[in-house]
């Protein structure tokens, strides 16, 4: 199947959702599986495609940025790797040596090395979508 023929929505993001959390599991940081939102971008900017919100537990997913189901894909993995890991603690003692805004940030490329490497993997299972 072709990935345009799968509309870029909440009922797309949250089949993503619950593959992530039956490949990853819960975090042993976070507690409880977050809330997902699937919203326009009223809460940061245009560009961003997601975040983790480590105090609230929710994955934000911006629905102005996600444009293909590739995107929304690997923003759901990215989102959920920051879920798992320890924020609130190793983010703020990284941000002292790495550029938070960019992928040398460790957890940042983290989040993306995985969200690259099980993209191809959702799209086929959860979608029955494959791409190169």
């Amino acid at each position: 199947m072709n990935p345009t023929e799968h509309k870029v929505n909440r009922s797309a993001a949250l089949k993503i959702y619950q593959w992530c959390k039956k490949k990853y599991g819960r975090s042993k940081y976070n507690g409880r599986y977050p809330d997902v939102k699937f919203r326009k971008g009223d809460y940061t900017t245009e560009d961003v495609w997601g975040l983790y919100d480590c105090e609230e537990n929710y994955i934000y997913v911006n629905s102005s940025s996600v444009i293909t189901l590739e995107d929304l894909v690997v923003t759901m993995i990215h989102e959920y790797t920051h879920y798992k890991q320890n924020m609130r603690v190793d983010w703020v003692v990284l941000c002292k040596y790495f550029d938070s805004t960019t992928f040398d940030h460790p957890l940042e490329k983290e989040a993306e090395e995985t969200a690259q490497r099980d993209r191809v993997s959702c799209l086929k299972e959860v979608f029955d979508v494959i791409i190169s």
